[in-house]
This record gives C-alpha cells, sequence and structure tokens, in this order.
C-alpha cells in the first residue's frame, strides 16, 4: 500500500495542478484537450527539451530542459466539473462531459486530491462524513486514493498541544518548500454566498438550490418557450381570478377551456399506445381502468360538460367559476417550482459576468481581497485558479503584531489558469507543475509543445521564508 500522506521534506514529488476545466459547464470546457493532457501524463517520465519560457526566478536561457518525472500526487483545486451553471441548465452534460476525463483519471498511478471550488461545492455536499469534516477518500486502482477536501489542502491545523492558538495552514513540504493548494473564491470579494456560508456554518447559495429544482427530471421535460408560455398562463390566471370588467365570464370560460384542451387533448392522442402497452401486459382490471382512464376520461369530461353546459347553462356552473382557482394552484406549482428556476439559470450567466471577478489578475486578487491580519497561511506558495488568469506575483508582508501567528515575510501567489474559453488572448490550457527541482506555470499545447509562463527554483522559493 502506498504513503498517501503529505509528502515529507525529504521526498522526491511531482506534482501537477490543474483548476477550472468547468466540464460540462455553459463557459465552454475544453475537455477534449483536457483529455488529450492526462493521457499524455500516463506517458511520464518524460523529458521535453528547449521549452521557451522569459519569466524566470533565476538567470537561466530563454528555454528550459524539464524532466517530467512520474507523478506522485494531481491536485485538482476546484471548478473541474461545473455543477452550478451546466450546459443548457442540464447536470447530464456534467456527466457526459466527465466519464472519460474521470476515466483517465483512474489509470494514473499516483493519488487524486480533487478541492471543490465555488461550481462544485456540492460535491463535498454530496461525499462529506460527519466523522472526517475536512476530508474524504476514496481507494482507486492500484492502491491509489482519490481524496476530496472542501476548502483547501492540505487541511489546517492547531500550533499548539493545548489547542488554544489559531489554526494555520502550513501546506506540504517538496523540497524543502511549503506549498498549499485552494481554489481562491475565498479571495472573491462577489462571492457573498459564500460569506454567508462561513458565518451560518452551512451551505447557503440559492442560485444553486434553483438549479436543483431544474434539473428535476419533471423539469428537463419543457424547453424555454414552454416555460415562457407556462409562465404567461400563470400571470394571467391570477390576473382573472380578479377580474370583475363587464363579460368578464366570456373571457374567463374562453380561458378555462382552451387550458383544458391543451390538457385533454395531448392525453387523448396518447390513448392508443397506453392500450397498446396494457395489451402487452396482463393487467389486473383496476390497472387496466385506471391506466386507460387517465389517457382518456379528461377529454371526454370535458367534451360533456361542454355539451351539457350549452344545453342547460342555468343549471351547471360557469367553468371559470372553479376551475380558474384550481389551475392557479397548478401553475402556481408549476412556475415556482419548475419555470422560475429554469428561466433564472438561463439568465444567470449574463448576469454573473457583469459581477465576476473572472479575469482578475493575480495582483489584483491580492489588492482587491487578500486581508493580511486574517492570513493563516505559512507556506511559502500558495497555488491557487478561480480568476482564469495564468500568472503569478509576490507580496510582502508587515509584522502581524500577534507572536502567535505564525507566517512568512514573503509569499509567492501562483494562479493554474484555466481550460474554458475566454474569448481573449490570455494562455488557456494551464497548469503548474512542482518536482524536485521547483515550480513551473506551463501552457499545454500537445505532448512536445509546452510553453513556460513562469520558473522558480526551490533554492528561490526557500529563500522567501524569514
Amino acid at each position: 500500500m502506498p504513503d498517501h500522506s503529505p509528502p515529507a521534506a525529504d521526498k522526491e514529488e511531482s506534482i501537477i495542478i490543474v483548476s477550472d476545466v468547468h466540464l460540462g459547464g455553459n463557459i465552454g470546457s475544453h475537455h477534449n484537450k483536457f483529455c488529450d493532457f492526462l493521457a499524455w501524463i500516463n506517458t511520464f517520465p518524460q523529458n521535453v527539451p528547449g521549452i521557451p519560457c522569459k519569466e524566470k526566478e533565476d538567470p537561466r536561457p530563454s528555454t528550459l530542459d524539464i524532466e517530467f518525472a512520474p507523478l506522485t500526487k494531481l491536485v485538482l483545486i476546484g471548478d473541474i466539473i461545473d455543477l452550478w451553471d451546466p450546459k443548457d441548465q442540464d447536470r447530464k452534460n456534467v456527466i457526459l462531459e466527465s466519464i472519460r476525463p474521470f476515466s483517465l483519471l483512474h489509470t494514473l498511478p499516483c493519488d487524486k486530491v480533487y478541492v471543490t471550488g465555488n461550481h462544485d461545492a456540492d460535491l463535498w455536499e454530496m461525499v462529506k462524513d460527519d466523522k472526517s469534516p475536512n476530508k474524504r477518500s476514496f481507494p482507486w486502482a492500484d492502491g491509489y486514493d482519490f481524496s476530496i477536501y472542501p476548502r483547501h489542502y492540505p487541511p489546517s491545523e492547531k500550533t499548539s498541544a493545548d489547542k488554544t492558538t489559531r489554526k494555520v495552514n502550513r501546506g506540504v513540504s517538496v523540497n524543502q518548500t511549503h506549498y498549499t493548494f485552494l481554489h481562491g473564491h475565498q479571495f472573491d470579494g462577489e462571492q457573498v454566498t459564500f460569506v454567508i456560508s462561513e458565518i451560518l456554518k452551512e451551505p447557503f447559495d440559492p442560485v444553486d438550490t434553483l438549479m436543483d429544482l431544474a434539473n428535476m427530471s419533471v423539469s428537463k421535460i419543457f424547453r424555454i418557450r414552454s416555460d415562457i408560455l407556462i409562465f404567461c398562463l400563470w400571470v394571467l390566471s391570477l390576473v382573472l381570478m380578479f377580474w370583475t370588467v363587464p363579460y368578464d365570464a366570456v373571457v374567463k370560460n374562453a380561458f378555462v377551456l382552451v387550458l383544458s384542451l391543451a390538457v385533454a387533448v395531448p392525453l387523448l392522442l396518447k390513448f392508443p399506445r397506453a392500450r397498446r402497452v396494457m395489451g402487452e401486459r396482463k393487467p389486473k382490471w383496476w390497472e387496466r381502468a385506471l391506466i386507460e382512464g387517465l389517457f382518456l376520461v379528461p377529454f371526454v369530461a370535458l367534451v360533456a360538460y361542454c355539451a351539457a353546459f350549452a344545453t342547460w347553462p342555468g343549471v351547471l356552473p360557469a367553468p371559470a367559476s372553479f376551475l380558474i382557482p384550481a389551475y392557479a394552484v397548478i401553475l402556481t406549482l408549476f412556475a415556482l417550482v419548475i419555470v422560475v428556476p429554469r428561466l433564472i439559470g438561463c439568465a444567470q450567466r449574463k448576469v454573473y459576468s457583469h459581477f465576476a471577478s473572472r479575469d482578475k489578475s493575480v495582483e489584483e486578487v491580492l489588492k482587491d481581497g487578500f486581508v493580511d491580519e486574517r492570513d493563516t497561511i505559512t507556506a511559502n506558495v500558495v497555488v491557487f485558479g478561480h480568476t482564469h488568469r495564468a500568472g503569478y506575483a509576490k507580496k510582502t508582508f508587515t509584522p502581524s503584531g500577534n507572536p502567535a501567528q505564525e507566517r512568512s515575510k514573503e509569499k509567492l501567489f501562483v494562479n493554474t489558469g484555466c481550460w474554458v474559453d475566454t474569448g481573449d488572448t490570455r494562455p488557456v490550457d494551464t497548469f503548474v507543475y512542482i518536482n524536485r527541482t521547483g515550480l513551473y506555470l506551463l501552457k499545454w499545447k500537445g505532448p512536445r509543445k509546452i510553453n513556460c509562463l513562469f520558473h522558480a527554483p526551490h533554492e528561490r522559493l526557500r529563500a522567501i521564508a524569514p
């Protein structure tokens, strides 16, 4: 059984970090390229010479020779699948785009770490266990683990035996350099639902709840045009309930009859198929009567009522007097449970794009969302994603004034970038690679087509520490 504990200081590691693939999402996932990338990882060890690199923390030539050793760990830091904004508001697309990538992940001979982000937070809610509030592990092929973490990897820990001090995140050690991994929505001021969730200690995301409703089986029967029609009929039914102008009986009865026909006629057209299906079975008499009656009786009853009402209008009440309130209740249920969630789901991407901090550089993230006084990360390097903009920045900290708060005077922040359409010329299909020599921020264009966006050797990274 392999060792699945965080890497020790003297253990040789080979780690790849990826974020923001958004499998099955509306944003345009590069899932085919990601699959090719995972297949390439399976070929390690690889030596790729002459990789162009302009930004380095050491005076090396303009190209690097990178040795990709067999992976010891693959770290996925959030928004790998997109349960929050699925394509066509249908989470089955997430499953369809995830089958091949996760099949390739399963074959990788290394441990896999999955840190959930804001678009796949539901994954943690599905698998969390009260006995292990910070981690859930599943054994995969050849004794390796697939572990899911809700906030960051590794989890924070107390700094003293008496458990009186704050938790800190020391990171994992690779060649005496400490790294911590998180998605990065913690630094995003627009993530109000995340803040409320932290306060409540329970998930709070109304839009995500609406997406749950929009992905019910009955919700998927309807299309957008049907949703809009039902919404309009709902509003009209509420208006007609309080309609008091002259000739209101004509308008109300017309509404009731048209809506009744819209329900009864489709059922009537399914009646022959209902009889065929029942003929292929040996149903009890009450089962046959129930099933066939469901598709035939509404239309027969409607015709009979209309004939009786036309013959004796003074005896039978107008259908509007009792059917409009019933329709109003039914349409209200449909609107609130099915129609409104689907319409909001279709509009949320356009609304969210006006407020999202997805395009922020690392410098902007640190300026707008990183609170120095609340920092409890003691690692030399913080690797994150979320903003879809690969890059790096160093941050220098002033003394905390709190002797119990351990942290380095300077940290390197590295954004892994994304694997989705961005609509501009920024680098995409990017990832971070960490081995015994240092950290590399790389752009993958094919097995032998890799560009280096940034490189920092461990000697330089260790110098960041106090």
